[in-house]
């Protein structure tokens, strides 16, 4: 009992930690939420620390120092240090908002704390710091805790709880999140085949299934055509490199299982209002908008271009930039017609931005230098090929949302990532005795 709890204790702390945000932000709000995450990235760094996956007959001992030593010589460790130092700063730096000025009777933009330093507005920036601290016990737990089995516990653990969130909750912070789980529920329900687990691969057949309805149920149409081109992609991809290993009787039932969710995917579009008529995906209007929203953010980004204007401030320096006939085009107060990189880089500015995707360059690192290494030398898994589907899947939907910085979509993107770039092990390199 005790190696099994070693073995999936952490994955299931991890998993929790990871869904969490889609879970509680639609029910309890930003800052409810956030203290949640803080005391579960508590329990969870516990764990890791105490009791992470062994390694054969490893002892305990000798897998709690592995642990350590490992992320002491992690450079990824100390970059997500340095993301959490400056997170923090920018929660501290508030202030940024929308001001009277009485003298000359009209409305302003307030400057943060420390002016010409990164900042926020009053508020924004407290739930990305806990997600910058969470990421870190995550991945420290993905790359340096966790074995093989436990990584197909932990995607089934993020996929199960995310399919009855799907089915309970009649709203959500952003449905792009329950891609990266339906992504994972791929990878599990084949992991759980190739372990001949029958109790798992019925939790498998549950995520899947509630992770696509939760996909349908909150997405726009065009995630939605992405999602299932992305998500039929993995599934064909993970049953051409687990043929060889798998039971007939084991495909047979993964293929009743994709059928099942594409059916119920079927009733949810119906029900749901989202089948896309003419293939129409966008509103006529969107590009225009598009248009509209990248001439103010490339205004709004010469201002401040190195730094950022501040998370959160977008909106409000919106008002100020936008002409009476860009009204016409787009809806005061809303961001529609926005894509992901300039929100990231108007907020964040430059330095912000590099910051960020080098964090991406440090996972994307990982992968090649574990996969495609051994591209010829290793055994194959649905894993291997997650990183490539999801980052595909993340590039397409970023020219058209702003919803991937969202916190519990950043968690399961990173997550889904991470996994993938960390799920084939380190080259060994025998020692020739010298």
């Amino acid at each position: 009992m005790q190696k099994v709890i070693s073995k999936y204790g952490l994955a299931a702390h991890l998993g929790l930690l990871t869904v969490a945000p889609l879970v509680l932000l639609p029910l309890f709000g930003e800052v409810t939420s956030a203290v949640t995450m803080l005391w579960l990235t508590l329990v969870a760094a516990a764990w890791l620390i105490m009791e992470p996956s062994r390694i054969g007959d490893e002892a305990p001992h000798d897998a709690r120092a592995r642990v350590i030593k490992t992320m002491v010589r992690d450079p990824f460790m100390y970059f997500l240090l340095l993301m959490i130092a400056l997170a923090a700063f920018r929660w501290i730096n508030s202030g940024i908002a929308l001001k009277y000025d009485a003298e000359l009777a009209k409305w302003a933009l307030g400057e943060p704390t420390f002016p010409l330093m990164p900042g926020s507005v009053s508020g924004a920036a407290f739930l990305p710091f806990v997600t910058s601290v969470s990421l870190l016990v995550v991945l420290a737990g993905i790359r340096h805790g966790l074995g093989r089995k436990a990584r197909t516990a932990f995607a089934l653990m993020v996929a199960i709880i995310a399919a009855f969130s799907a089915l309970l909750l009649q709203s959500a912070s952003s449905g792009l999140a329950y891609v990266y789980a339906l992504l994972l529920s791929v990878c599990a329900i084949f992991g759980k085949n190739e372990e001949s687990s029958l109790k798992g691969e019925m939790l498998s057949t549950v995520a899947v299934v509630g992770t696509m309805i939760g996909v349908v149920k909150f997405c726009s149409k065009f995630e939605i055509a992405v999602a299932l081109g992305a998500f039929l992609l993995l599934v064909v991809i993970a049953y051409i490199v687990t043929a060889s290993r798998l039971e007939g009787g084991s495909s047979f039932r993964m293929g009743i299982t994709f059928i099942a969710a594409f059916a119920f995917a079927g009733i949810a579009l119906i029900y749901y209002n989202r089948i896309p008529l003419n293939l129409e995906f966008f509103e006529e209007s969107l590009f225009a908008k598009m248009r509209v929203m990248s001439k103010i953010s490339f205004n709004v980004f010469k201002e401040n271009p190195w730094i950022g204007t501040g998370l959160g401030s977008l909106p409000i320096d919106i008002k100020f930039f936008a002409k009476a006939a860009d009204y016409r085009v787009i809806f005061p107060g809303s961001m529609e017609g926005l894509t992901v990189w300039w929100y990231m880089i108007v907020e964040r500015g430059v330095i912000g931005s590099a910051l960020l995707l080098v964090g991406f360059g440090f996972i994307g690192w990982t992968y090649i230098h574990r996969v495609v290494i051994q591209f010829f030398e290793m055994t194959w898994r649905p894993f291997n090929f997650l990183f490539i589907v999801a980052t595909l899947f993340t590039i397409a939907v970023g020219f058209f949302s702003v919803e991937l910085l969202k916190c519990d979509v950043l968690m399961l993107m990173v997550s889904t990532l991470a996994i993938s770039a960390s799920s084939t092990p380190r080259k060994v390199v025998e020692s020739n005795g010298k």
